[in-house]
């Protein structure tokens, strides 16, 4: 995905992506692990964090819209 558009939620999967690896590595928080991750994850991530989006939703949780607000980046 290089040279293409990221997929709509793949500031999400990124974002799930660290939450699980800084869980996983025993950490508080997610910003160390996510100034180590690549821009673009693997389309894999942004589709679980799309599909975990929808689910919350539908139980009337977070917004009541299915697009994701944009890429909003951690420095």
């Amino acid at each position: 995905m290089a040279d293409t558009e990221l997929h709509p939620y793949n500031e999400a999967g990124r974002r799930l992506k660290a939450a699980v690896i800084s869980y996983l590595m025993g950490y508080k928080g997610v910003d160390r692990t996510l100034q180590e991750l690549p821009e673009d994850v693997d389309e894999w991530w942004a589709e679980l964090a799309e599909q975990l989006a929808v689910a919350v939703q539908r139980q009337g949780l977070g917004s009541d819209t299915t697009s994701p607000p944009g890429p909003v980046r951690i420095k």
